[in-house]
C-alpha cells in the first residue's frame, strides 16, 4: 500500500532582505529567466522544466517572474533554486506569492551551504518588495526542513497533495493543518513555538483571501 508522505508548509515575507551571502570559492551564481526562444534552460530536463516553461509562456503562472537561481562550478551546474509564482496546483498561495520549489544540489557540493546562498540571493532580489515566498517540503526531508529554518522561513502548516480524479500529476497540494502547539506530533525538531492554532481562513479577514491555508496566524508565530 502506498504511503502519501504529509508535507509542511513555510512561508517568509520579504521587507528587508537580507545581505547577499558570498559564494564558496570557484562558484559563479546566475539567475535564468525565461525568454520567447528560451522555454528552459539548456540541458534540463522535460519535466517538470518544460512544464514550468509553458506555464509562463501561456500565462498560467499568476505573475512573470518565474526564474531560476543556477550556481555552477568551473562551468558545470552544481545548484539549483526555482522560483515559481502561484497558480492552480498551489492554492494555498495568493496571487502576488512566490514559491522556492526545485531545491537541488550535486552530491559533491552538498554540506557547502549552496542552498541557503542561492535562497539569500532570491531574497535580496526581492528586498523590500513585501512578497511572501513559500516553501514546501516533505514532512521526511529532515535536510531541507533545516535549510528553511536556517533561511529564515516560518512554519504556516502542514498538508497533502489531493490528486485530481484521473490526472494525479497535476494534483493540488492543501493545506489542511495549522500549528498545533504539539511540535513532535506536527513539526520535526524543538525550534517551532507557537502554541495556538492558526484560525481558518473566512472572507476578508483571512488576510490572503479566502482559501485553504490562507488565515493570519495569531501573534507570536511568525
Amino acid at each position: 500500500m502506498k504511503t502519501h508522505i504529509p508535507f509542511l508548509f513555510f512561508r517568509k515575507t520579504i521587507t528587508l532582505g537580507p545581505e547577499q551571502a558570498p559564494l564558496p570559492p570557484g562558484y559563479t551564481l546566475s539567475f535564468w529567466r525565461p525568454g520567447r526562444f528560451r522555454i528552459r534552460p539548456e540541458g534540463f530536463p522535460a519535466m517538470p522544466f518544460l512544464v514550468w516553461g509553458w506555464c509562463h509562456a501561456l500565462g498560467v503562472f499568476a505573475t512573470r517572474d518565474y526564474g531560476i537561481m543556477l550556481i555552477f562550478r568551473r562551468g558545470r551546474l552544481v545548484h539549483r533554486t526555482c522560483l515559481l509564482p502561484a497558480h492552480f496546483r498551489f492554492p494555498f498561495m495568493g496571487p502576488g506569492d512566490l514559491q522556492a520549489a526545485g531545491i537541488w544540489t550535486h552530491p559533491d557540493h552538498r554540506g557547502t551551504g549552496l542552498g541557503l546562498v542561492a535562497l539569500r540571493a532570491v531574497f535580496h532580489q526581492l528586498h523590500g518588495s513585501g512578497r511572501t515566498v513559500w516553501y514546501m517540503v516533505r514532512e521526511d526531508n529532515n535536510a531541507s526542513i533545516r535549510l528553511a529554518e536556517k533561511a529564515g522561513f516560518q512554519p504556516w502548516g502542514r498538508g497533502r497533495k489531493l490528486a485530481s480524479p484521473g490526472l494525479g500529476m497535476l494534483g493540488a497540494f492543501h493545506i489542511t493543518e495549522g500549528p498545533s502547539g504539539r511540535p513532535s506530533a506536527i513539526w520535526p525538531g524543538s525550534w517551532y513555538a507557537c502554541s495556538a492554532p492558526v484560525p481558518k481562513a473566512s472572507g476578508s479577514a483571512a488576510g490572503l483571501g479566502a482559501g485553504p491555508g490562507r488565515g493570519r496566524p495569531p501573534s507570536g508565530c511568525g
